[in-house]
């Protein structure tokens, strides 16, 4: 029971009651309850804050986190090939279209959030392309960040620039027409 601030009675009651959440959210959420006092008749509202549980710590379970490095692969594509619709050849195919489609550069981590497949998975699919000789390796970056080279011809050594004349003034121009 809540005292009236009017005549100090006991003699309250609850009309209504409603939550109201911080709209910064900080702070705790309160719960605004309307009271009428039984004894004067008077209407008043008190608040009060509402714990909120906080999970307990065996409750939360974590994430497992797969931790998988990034490993580039410069792939090149040997044979065109369509594969065969059963389970294990849905993934090769999509692994195939997916080399295709990035001009044989396979960054596995990457690869494996795209298609929604796991590491391992794609790993061994791609061991088995290799197998079957439909993609061939080319080179294996070492680090993540390193760039795989791409080989192009030199290109010819160009002119050195050609000096521009300079600019002469009017009178320079006309003692230069006359003298030659």
């Amino acid at each position: 029971m809540s005292t009236c601030p009017r005549c100090k009675s006991e003699n309250s009651e609850a009309t209504k009651s409603w939550d109201v959440i911080p709209k910064t959210g900080r702070g705790k959420p309160m719960r605004v309850t309307l009271y009428r006092c039984n004894v004067c008749g008077y209407k008043y509202r008190k608040a009060t804050k509402i714990e909120v549980p906080s999970p307990k710590v065996s409750e939360v379970q974590p994430t497992p986190q797969i931790q998988v490095a990034d490993e580039i692969i410069k792939l090149m594509i040997v044979k065109e090939s369509t594969f065969e619709s059963n389970g294990g050849s849905e993934i090769a195919n999509k692994l195939f279209e997916y080399i295709k489609a990035h001009d044989g550069l396979l960054n596995i981590k990457q690869c494996s959030i795209d298609l929604e497949v796991e590491p391992a998975l794609i790993k061994e699919t791609l061991e088995k392309l290799l197998d079957e000789g439909k993609i061939a390796k080319i080179e294996e970056a070492e680090k993540p960040t390193e760039t795989v080279k791409e080989y192009f011809e030199p290109e010819p050594p160009t002119p050195p620039p050609q000096e521009e004349p300079q600019k002469l003034s009017l009178l320079q121009r006309i003692k230069k027409a006359f003298t030659g």
